[in-house]
Order: C-alpha cells, then structure tokens, then sequence
C-alpha cells in the first residue's frame, strides 16, 4: 500500500480506503481485512468495507462491531446474502457490484483481500 509523509492540513481532502473482503470469516485473510480497516479509521481515513462471496458470513463475526464504532462505511454483496439466506446487521447496507466499482474508482488506498 502507498502512503504519503506528507501532512495533510483541515482543509485538505481525507483519504479514502476501500476494502475490500472476499475471504470467509474463519479465514485469516478476514482478520487481515478487518484489522486493515480499524487501523484505516484510526488513522482519520474515511474507510468503506465491502463483504463479498462467502465474506458476508461475517457480518455478524465479533470484530466487526468494532468496525462500526469506528465509523466504517459497510456493504454485502446482495446476490451472495441472498445465496446464503442470510441478513445483516442494520449498519451493514446490502448492495451490488456498480457500488463496488464507485469504492474501488474513489478510493485512494484500496486493499483486497482474498481466501488463502
């Protein structure tokens, strides 16, 4: 990933992450992309996670709460909540691949991370 050193003054615009997720839940490239995102946000990085494929089974994993109160912008991919037969929690807002693509094109930073 390519960062700056290069200090960003209040009226500068924030960075923008996009993550997103294709690996299951108890893979650890999960845990990868969510410690990924928190550091993202911790840093003052305006970050949005996309769950994709079998990654929407961890909509509910543990440690996407903290996500949330970190203020991440989260979406599932709709066609795969609708394969699982599942829903999200109320802050995770199901949506399709043209999101996907506005994340990836408007993001500064993007990290995908992938099953191993």
């Amino acid at each position: 990933m390519i960062t700056s050193s290069t200090s960003r003054s209040d009226t500068q615009k924030k960075i923008t992450v996009g993550v997103l997720v294709h690996a299951p839940p108890e893979d650890y490239a999960f845990s990868y992309a969510v410690a990924h995102a928190q550091e993202a946000l911790k840093d003052g990085k305006q970050t949005y996670l996309y769950l994709l494929h079998h990654a929407v089974r961890g909509a509910h994993h543990p440690s996407m709460a903290s996500l949330e109160e970190l203020g991440v912008r989260c979406f599932a991919c709709s066609l795969a909540l609708e394969q699982e037969d599942m829903e999200t929690p109320a802050w995770i807002l199901p949506a399709g691949l043209t999101l996907l693509s506005d994340i990836l094109l408007h993001s500064d930073e993007i990290g995908v991370f992938n099953p191993s």
